[in-house]
């Protein structure tokens, strides 16, 4: 968790929450609290609280590659596999959605997949300086493949039931990339 006298930044797991910190920090915000904490565990918001949210399905694949799974297997992600990965993750996954921040009073939230100019226009409308957001932890082996790419129909649907409140919050949907698949 990290604040100034006008932000509090609380990260989420894989959503470039590092990048982010890196270019709160630099524009002069500190750490006040471990890095994925948040006011749930008593730290205090200075000023309005933002945090980024990312696709849920996009999401997953990022939490794939850091389970290292695309050197035990190729794509599709499985329904096995999501449902292992879910129920041994619970804190990563709870039921009913994954961003535990959103119920944070105040809060906004950053998209991933615009992270850059929306900071910007935070930045901006605080009277912050923007800063260049520098990659932290981008796999070197997804290649940029988009998230599609990664699912069959059942581990799609899975994803979409597990986290269909926050989906639907956040008006993320399920889209196909016309690359070719893995």
């Amino acid at each position: 968790m990290y604040t100034n006298d006008k932000l509090t930044f609380l990260a989420m797991e894989r959503t470039a929450s590092r990048a982010t910190r890196d270019a709160f920090i630099d524009a002069g915000a500190r750490q006040i609290a471990p890095h994925h904490e948040g006011p749930r565990q008593g730290h205090e918001v200075v000023g309005v609280p933002f945090t980024v949210v990312r696709n849920h399905w996009d999401l997953i694949v990022s939490h794939w590659y850091n389970a290292a799974m695309h050197i035990r297997r190729d794509p599709p992600i499985t329904l096995n596999w999501l449902v292992y990965h879910f129920m041994s993750n619970r804190y990563l996954f709870p039921a009913g959605g994954c961003y535990r921040f959103l119920e944070v009073p105040g809060i906004r939230t950053l998209r991933h997949d615009n992270l850059q100019d929306e900071l910007d226009e935070l930045f901006l409308e605080f009277d912050m300086e923007p800063v260049k957001l520098q990659l932290v932890g981008d796999s070197a082996e997804r290649a940029g493949r988009h998230y599609s790419h990664y699912y069959d129909s059942q581990s799609a649907g899975f994803v979409a039931w597990a986290f269909r409140k926050e989906i639907e919050q956040l008006h993320f949907r399920f889209e196909r990339s016309n690359e070719p698949t893995v």
